[in-house]
């Protein structure tokens, strides 16, 4: 067998994409036993590992064809729920084609908006598995946009040139059953940087409110017009296309030089504290580490609100590597900083929080996320729209711990108030829908697709006065996308079974990997 070594090497290498993680981990501890106790390349394997689980277990490698066809809806598998699903994403697709609305006077033309609202919804049946039917509305989109992509002398072609290339490239993403956060190519990313200031606006509107288009960053499009830094981000996308992991960290160290000027604002200094935190886990345990280590000490002089964001990032990378003293310690930060913070400074970061709660989960730290959110629950209990979004961003966080009914109260009461034509301005009402949305995905489909219709009746109310309408009506695509998120989340197309064993499972295989290590 020993002489057989290089031969093991060269397949793991080649195939470690296709394996699932245990079969992985597996390979890569026996070669390491067989090459008398290989530390160096053991833990070299831990972190590919690590790198493969830091989205989670991947349904269609990690999960067994007995927990996929029992559970999965998205994968294509035909299962009950993704037909339900599926059938009412039609039933809603329907409603946005045929009811009534109270329209502004400078509302987009409805062709233009309906090809938006139409990739949104191509992008929820690719990750329902229902591939005819996503790329049949992705045709349809593109089709109805071309006039304008295509014509040179069209003052609107940059900015429908770029969507229309990043919603298909999404959805081909989703089509391959790539995570969403995939970065987007990089010759999408060399059009976004090319647009001109008030081009780069209207695409950067959309990209603050769509998940589909940007599922990890938060754009502030109205500050960045204003402030004139149309590139403010950039610093970090660059990062997004390397693959080396040691030209990664070199390039992370060049920016934390940055994320430590006193001459920034709080604000600018914990964005990028914040975003560099993000790429850690994409480098080995090694290099990671020290990195986070100065990163929570370069927030240490940052204001509480800031600050907190900060913490809750390193709490989740602490997990990541198995690093559970210091997820404790970290967790004691965070709690502390919840008190200082008060109720109105939880009602700013109760979204964060809830996600956060979430990856602590992942990582078998259960307690430690009850506990912070209960924490946090306690001192948020008004019924305005900003403690309402708050609250419902903690449920969501209580129903992917298993507590779902905690969010049935809260739910009832924004579905209540967002029944109502009047009482509610349209901001809010859009900031209510997604949190709404995004806590009734988080619990089990019985409740969630009637809840979810029930949301999506206030249709005819959706409008906006934008600046955008020259492209999109703003509102509605974001509506669209609150929708759908909370329809193809991965709470809500898992039953009960396959969530289960993909939570369980993916602490069992850390807990085996770091065990085998010695960490």
């Amino acid at each position: 067998p020993v002489a057989q070594l290089p031969d093991w090497v060269a397949f793991l290498d080649k195939h470690d994409a296709a394996l699932d993680v245990r079969s992985l981990w597996l390979g890569r501890w026996a070669v390491a036993q067989l090459s008398f106790g290989d530390k160096l390349g053991l833990a070299r394997a831990r972190d590919r590992v690590l790198n493969h689980l830091q989205r989670g277990l991947n349904l269609d490698r990690d999960v067994p064809r007995l927990m996929r066809v029992a559970g999965q809806a998205a994968g294509g598998h035909g299962t009950e729920r993704a037909l339900r699903v599926a059938s009412q994403l039609e039933s809603l697709l329907k409603a946005f084609d045929e009811t009534p609305r109270k329209r502004s006077p400078i509302e987009a033309q409805p062709y233009l908006t309906k090809a938006y609202v139409s990739f949104e919804f191509a992008w929820g049946f690719a990750r329902l598995g229902q591939g005819d039917r996503a790329r049949a509305l992705r045709v349809a989109a593109l089709a109805a946009l071309e006039p304008h992509v295509s014509n040179s002398a069209d003052p609107t072609r940059p900015v429908h040139q770029y969507l229309t290339r990043a919603y298909a490239a999404r959805i081909e993403q989703a089509l391959e059953g790539a995570s969403p956060d995939t970065p987007l190519p990089a010759e999408i990313g060399a059009l976004l940087t090319g647009l001109e200031s008030n081009l780069r606006y209207a695409v950067d509107r959309l990209r603050g409110l769509s998940v589909v288009l940007e599922p990890q960053e938060r754009l502030n499009a109205i500050v960045n017009y204003w402030q004139q830094d149309q590139r403010r981000g950039e610093e970090l996308a660059a990062l997004r296309g390397l693959s080396d992991a040691a030209e990664l960290a070199r390039a992370i160290d060049a920016r934390k030089q940055a994320a430590a000027d006193p001459k920034l604002g709080a604000e600018e200094r914990a964005r990028l504290i914040d975003g560099l935190l993000d790429f850690l886990p994409s480098l080995p345990e090694s290099a990671a580490l020290p990195r986070l280590q100065e990163l929570v000490g370069t927030a240490a002089d940052l204001p509480a609100r800031q600050r907190v964001l900060v913490i809750e990032d390193a709490m989740k990378i602490a997990g990541h590597f198995g690093r559970t003293p210091l997820v404790k310690q970290l967790v004691l930060t965070f709690s502390g900083l919840l008190s200082e913070l008060g109720a109105e400074g939880v009602l700013e970061i109760g979204g964060a929080l809830a996600a956060g709660m979430r990856s602590l989960r992942r990582v078998g730290l259960r307690t430690e996320a009850s506990e912070l959110l209960a924490r946090a629950s306690s001192v948020v209990r008004g019924t305005d729209v900003p403690s309402l979004i708050t609250r419902l961003s903690l449920a969501a966080g209580f129903a992917s711990l298993g507590s779902a009914l905690q969010a049935q109260p809260i739910v009832d009461e924004a579905l209540a108030l967002l029944s109502r034509e009047s009482g509610i301005k349209s901001e809010e009402r859009m900031r209510l829908t997604r949190a709404a949305a995004r806590a009734i995905g988080s619990g089990p489909a019985d409740t969630a697709l009637p809840w979810l219709a029930r949301l999506a009746q206030q249709l005819p109310w959706i409008t906006d006065h934008f600046s955008t309408n020259s492209y999109f009506c703003l509102y509605l695509v974001d509506f669209a996308d609150a929708l759908i998120l909370g329809h193809v989340g991965d709470d809500l197309t898992l039953n009960e079974a396959t969530r289960h064993f993909l939570e369980e499972d993916e602490f069992v295989v850390r807990q085996r990997v770091h065990r085998d290590v010695g960490a």
